[in-house]
């Protein structure tokens, strides 16, 4: 179920996770408090800056992964410490949060409200066994492909395996439910993943070169 562009947009915009997304800190009294994980999350231009747990400068970063995701997709739109962009017409989003270490992908599927009886159990037993690196979930009433891995150790690779991984789990979500990666027991679009992989990895290079 195919949903429209600029609703698309602006949930993910409104989610901001332009949303306020709550963390739990302590005061110098020691008494939890919540603040906004907006507060906290740098924009690209800063990524640099922000703590990177130990790592040294040579890993991924915010802004390598913005670069890379413009370079599969000329027109991506990146809002501080997101990029939303295409990939074979699906809509996907990448965020990430330097203090914290983390990335992730994500692409919307279908409506919760839509989904058929048995469909809900379907998705948890692919998460098993077929969508890997990948998961289906769910948010704001939303069914989600997503891809979570912490930021540093990223390399150029695992991300590209990342965005086909996200990109086929949507895909075949209702038919296969696979990320197209190692299926435990076999399974049917492992050839689906292979041609988007090969094809990001041209598309990446080629524009890389120029």
């Amino acid at each position: 179920m195919a949903l429209p562009r600029h609703f698309i947009l602006s949930l993910i915009f409104f989610m901001g996770y332009s949303q306020v997304a709550c963390s739990q800190t302590q005061d110098e009294t020691g008494e939890s408090s919540v603040q906004s994980e907006e507060a906290v999350l740098p924009s690209i231009g800063d990524a640099d800056d922000a703590p990177e747990l130990g790592v040294n400068p040579d890993n991924m970063n915010g802004e390598k992964l913005a670069a890379l995701v413009q370079q599969l997709d000329e027109e991506a739109v990146v809002n501080g410490n997101s990029v939303i962009f295409k990939i074979t017409e699906r809509e996907l989003m990448m965020v990430y949060d330097s203090g914290a270490n983390r990335m992730r992908i994500i692409s919307p599927i279908i409506p919760v409200a839509a989904l058929p009886e048995g469909m809900m159990e379907r998705m948890l037993q692919a998460n098993y066994d077929a969508v890997l690196d990948a998961r289906y979930a769910v948010a704001n009433d939303l069914v989600w492909s997503v891809f979570i891995h912490p930021l540093s150790s990223l390399t150029e690779d695992d991300f590209i395996s990342a965005l086909a991984q996200t990109v086929t789990a949507a895909e075949t979500f209702g038919s296969s439910f696979t990320s197209g990666a190692v299926v435990f027991g076999g399974g049917d679009s492992s050839g689906i993943h292979e041609g988007l992989l090969e094809e990001l990895k041209k598309a990446q290079k080629a524009r890389s070169d120029i």
